[in-house]
């Protein structure tokens, strides 16, 4: 079993700045779409949003499986 270190934080903070980053561009996204709804936009035009959410999303979860170690380790009492 791994506990986790004064040093393992940094790979934390990037996991969570990561995480907010994705959660932010898809909240974007859906704002997007639901203009798209009322035609103040084409649903068309939501796709480059929907690629960067895409993007960050996917490089998230990568960051997380090169780090699942770390990051599903447990705190030491």
């Amino acid at each position: 079993m791994r506990y986790i270190s004064e040093e393992d934080m940094p790979i934390f903070h990037e996991a969570t700045r990561l995480r907010e980053e994705a959660e932010r561009l898809h909240v974007e996204w859906v704002s997007q779409v639901q203009e798209s709804y009322t035609g103040e936009i084409s649903y068309n035009d939501t796709k480059p949003k929907f690629d960067e959410y895409l993007e960050a999303f996917n490089k998230w979860k990568q960051f997380q499986e090169q780090h699942a170690a770390i990051l599903l380790a447990k705190v030491q009492n």
